[in-house]
């Protein structure tokens, strides 16, 4: 199995300046590269609603975003992931120096989001559809990558992965130094390789590394049709690669 994700490559979350509706950044330094990562995306299908519809994406409106997370929950988005939209809005909202009131229509609206199984278990069918990948270089990539989610690592992490987060360890093994999301604090895991296992995820990773020249940077990104590497992933793409290829495998 390859997936084949737009790419996109901008963490940073973009705003309107107040009073002179261009565009700003919003100040999320101290937030972790997961956490501005997730935002990112999430105001970005924000303000794609938004422009379908003519309308500006600031100041938030409350029935405007309510819409917006109703037509979000309906496709299939968790919960969570309803909060973390509402989140991102807010974040975007006082980085433009306006006041975010917690409109209640957007409660009402994440309660209408996918509850996540209790005792659901992914990482079979990730490991199923990292075997059904093939020889080619997006292929390799969606291997790591499924792989390295069924460790645990979360989309966001995952898309906030630079190399220089990677550590060999001896024996052989691989310290992956990542943000939690929503968190500033590092997370620390380390993986052990496990010699001819079909689902070492540190032996998935080192090829990815190898064939997609991946020396610096985001560990993970887009290929274009050349054949070559090009931007980091969102975490947005990378959740979407993993929630296909866990659909795809049953």
């Amino acid at each position: 199995m390859t997936l084949d994700p737009r790419e996109q490559s901008d963490r940073r979350v973009p705003v309107l300046s107040p009073g002179r509706g261009r565009p700003a950044l919003s100040p999320t330094a101290a937030k972790s590269d997961a956490t501005r990562a997730a935002y990112a995306t999430s105001w970005q299908a924000w303000c794609a609603w938004c422009g379908g519809r003519g309308a500006s994406p600031l100041p938030v409106d409350p029935a405007l975003a309510g819409s917006w997370l109703h037509s979000r929950a309906r496709s299939g988005r968790t919960r969570a992931s309803l909060a973390v939209d509402r989140a991102a809005l807010a974040d975007a909202q006082r980085a433009a120096g306006l006041a975010w009131e917690n409109d209640p229509r957007l409660g009402r609206a994440i309660a209408r989001g996918r509850a996540r199984p209790a005792g659901a278990d992914p990482t079979a069918a990730l490991r199923r559809a990292a075997a059904a990948c093939d020889h080619s270089l997006r292929g390799s990539r969606d291997r790591a990558l499924l792989l390295l989610a069924a460790e645990r690592f979360t989309g966001a992490a995952l898309a906030a992965l630079d190399v220089e987060h990677l550590e060999p360890l001896v024996g052989g093994g691989l310290r992956l130094t990542s943000c939690a999301p929503f968190t500033s604090r590092p997370s620390v895991r380390e993986l052990a390789r496990r010699l001819g296992d079909p689902d070492c995820a540190v032996e998935a990773v080192e090829l990815w590394r190898r064939r997609g020249q991946r020396r610096f940077g985001a560990l993970f990104t887009g290929i274009s049709r050349a054949d070559r590497p090009g931007d980091r992933l969102s975490a947005d793409m990378v959740r979407v690669l993993l929630r296909r290829a866990r659909t795809a495998s049953g």
